[in-house]
């Protein structure tokens, strides 16, 4: 994974907390007895993530996600979240619903990735110099 940088623009200028590039598997389960579904996380910060998914959602549906994490033994679980946007295959959601727990794994997530770290926690290694040896 890159260098975890908070994704810029006029839409960040908007948002209360950082929002970080990732690509992180996704399972997506509906209420109402609809079936789960597959996809992958694009962005994620402490309210909110981006989602690619070939399952069909609306806004205004709610749906729980549970988060793979590389290097991370168990699922982040947000038990609720509100689909706020829709374009195509990607959506946006809200979280609403999170244990203490979740919501300390991702705080932990997002400032391990704020200071440039890897899932895994491991430093990211430095760039590569132009003729410089690795």
């Amino acid at each position: 994974m890159a260098r975890a940088a908070p994704i810029r623009g006029s839409l960040m200028e908007r948002r209360q907390f950082p929002r970080f590039r990732v690509k992180f598997s996704v399972t997506l389960s509906f209420s109402r007895g609809r079936d789960a579904g597959e996809g992958t996380l694009a962005n994620l910060s402490a309210a909110g993530a981006g989602v690619v998914s070939n399952k069909r959602v609306s806004q205004g549906d709610f749906v729980s996600l549970q988060i793979y994490v590389p290097g991370h033994e168990f699922p982040i679980v947000v038990q609720s979240a509100a689909v706020r946007w829709v374009r195509g295959a990607e959506f946006g959601v809200e979280f609403l619903k999170l244990t203490d727990e979740q919501r300390r794994r991702l705080n932990d997530l997002l400032a391990a990735m704020s200071e440039g770290q890897t899932p895994e926690g491991a430093p990211q290694p430095p760039p590569r110099q132009p003729g410089g040896k690795s």
